[in-house]
């Protein structure tokens, strides 16, 4: 027997929505989920997912401990 989703404990997640000011006016960046995925298949969603233990590494966690520029510089790597 399965547990309902109103039962399981909630997982941690993040979603990133990114804008930009493009030419035709303000655009948004959504991914569009496979289709045969068992949830929300086919769906238009923001890029995000599940907090990965390698997310919270030591070594992760000091790639983003930055001043802004230096983030900024990195993109371009």
């Amino acid at each position: 027997m399965t547990t309902p989703d109103t039962e399981r404990p909630a997982r941690d997640a993040a979603s990133l929505v990114l804008l930009r000011d493009g030419s035709a006016g303000l655009e948004v960046l959504l991914l569009r989920r496979h289709a045969d995925t068992r949830v929300l298949g086919g769906v238009h969603v923001f890029p995000g997912g599940k907090l990965d233990p390698a997310d919270c590494s030591p070594d992760a966690l000091a790639a983003l401990d930055l001043e802004a520029e230096a983030l900024l510089a990195r993109l371009d790597e």
